[in-house]
């Protein structure tokens, strides 16, 4: 997976996670990495994800990957 689609797949679990009222594993960016590598998710690289490795991947992101990820997400879709 590219570093866009496992920001992706992260964006949308946390915009589930919100959905349903568990919006408190998302705030806690610690156990919100603990539910995400429970889930599986990996790295571009394929290493199991840990709260360094997602900062980074966070931090890194370029304004145009950010554009992407909204396109990609359909953000506006999302509060009708």
């Amino acid at each position: 997976m590219t570093k866009i689609e496992v920001i992706t797949e992260i964006s949308i679990i946390a915009i589930i996670l919100y959905k349903m009222g568990f919006d408190c594993i998302v705030e806690d960016q610690s156990l919100f990495v603990s539910f995400l590598d429970e889930l599986g998710i990996k790295t571009p690289y394929g290493k199991n994800i840990n709260l360094m490795n997602y900062r980074l991947m966070i931090s890194r992101l370029s304004n145009n990957d950010k554009s992407d990820i909204y396109e990609l997400l359909d953000l506006d879709m999302l509060y009708v």
